[in-house]
């Protein structure tokens, strides 16, 4: 009974949602267009506001504004479920602009129709549908979209760190993997760069008289590259390094970029805590210093994590979708940022998709966007407050 009113809802949402999609696609926001990830928020704030939740923008210093809605019984209730998506896209206006195309009648191509506007409809498709049935207050429900999932910035991190009081555990709606994959482990990973201040002397008048800042770089390379752990899941990559000036002069500066990874966060910290000893390093005569720019904590498997998966995964049958488990994912989301607080996730709960961050090709499987708001819909309205 439940099932076919939802299914019912969904249906009659079904040109409403399409419009929506195609409006939130067609709206370049890039990460770096600040105006352009407001407009995108704008449509979600429209959307939940008629769904019945209550919207606020939290400002943030290095993006745009982060979107945080709450329906009613969010509003005094100790803890929410969070359903969490991000609105920005790595595609600038000049690379690909444009709406959704339909490829095939089984696909929709646009800009960031994955990653993950498709994510966002989702959500808002799943409460529309509750709030059509009278059910928007069953349980207490806050939506978080992001306005920096893109690129790193500390603004996120922030909002969560001051939510994650209210937070009971979070779905976030990434693109699902294949075979229904769900997402409840992915790598962590930490950022920085690293510099280094020699002297620099004339090479042919004064070679011994400099300190060669590249020179320091590369011992230090060598050392970084012994923490790799490929077997255990711990790399370390230098990806952008910088100094010197001209071939007959010792260079008195050098820099780098890097960046970490691991499976767990035990590892992580191993990784920044061994990159963070060469902070203030002297051995040669040149000075080192290092900073971790950004971080997000690996997302690790938990019991909550597997209750929440096993609960999802049963009803997911009833929308023909055999959920399974994803194995280890590299890239963050905004799971990782829920981890760090020490909030479960489970993630991947978007609509199938494929060639995320590929211009021209990044697409959608049309079908899994019903079937899915209509497993979320079904899953919020059959929890315990």
């Amino acid at each position: 009974m439940l099932q076919a009113e939802i299914g019912s809802a969904i249906k009659a949402l079904e040109m409403w949602s399409n419009e929506v999609f195609q409006e939130l696609v067609s709206t370049n926001s890039f990460s770096e267009n600040f105006p352009g990830v407001l407009a995108a928020q704008k449509i979600l704030e429209r959307e939940l506001s008629a769904a019945g939740l209550v919207c606020e923008y939290l400002p943030s210093t290095d993006s745009a504004k982060h979107l945080v809605a709450r329906n009613n019984s969010a509003q005094s209730s100790a803890k929410r479920i969070v359903l969490s998506c991000h609105v920005d896209t790595v595609y600038p206006p000049e690379s690909w602009s444009g709406g959704l195309e339909v490829i095939d009648r089984d696909w929709l191509l646009g800009p960031g129709a994955a990653d993950m506007k498709g994510g966002a409809i989702v959500i808002l498709l799943a409460l529309r549908a509750i709030s059509s049935l009278k059910l928007i207050d069953k349980v207490p429900i806050m939506v978080i979209s992001n306005a920096c999932e893109e690129r790193p910035c500390s603004g996120f991190t922030n909002l969560v760190n001051q939510l994650r009081d209210q937070i009971k555990f979070a779905l976030v709606f990434e693109a699902a993997r294949k075979n229904h994959g769900v997402v409840i482990a992915r790598k962590g990973r930490a950022w920085g760069n690293l510099t280094i201040e020699g002297i620099e002397t004339h090479a042919g008048n004064d070679p011994q008289g400099g300190i060669s800042a590249i020179l320091e770089a590369s011992r230090i390379i060598l050392a970084l590259d012994q923490l790799n752990d490929y077997a255990n899941g711990l790399t370390c990559n230098v990806g952008l390094i910088q100094g010197g000036t001209v071939a007959n002069t010792i260079p008195g500066f050098c820099s780098f970029e890097f960046e970490l990874r691991a499976n767990t966060q035990r590892d992580l910290k191993f990784l920044i805590n061994s990159i963070t000893k060469f902070d203030g390093r002297r051995d040669s005569g040149a000075i080192v210093k290092v900073n971790v720019k950004s971080e997000g904590m690996p997302l690790e498997e938990n019991q909550l994590s597997l209750v929440i998966f096993n609960s999802l995964k049963s009803v997911g049958k009833n929308w023909q979708l055999n959920l399974e488990l994803s194995p280890r994912v590299g890239g963050l989301s905004d799971a990782n940022y829920f981890a760090s607080a020490g909030i479960s996730s489970v993630d991947g709960l978007g609509p199938y998709g494929e060639n995320f961050h590929v211009i021209g090709k990044e697409r959608v499987l049309v079908k899994e966007i019903a079937q899915r708001a209509g497993l979320v819909a079904e899953w919020l309205i059959t929890q315990q407050a």
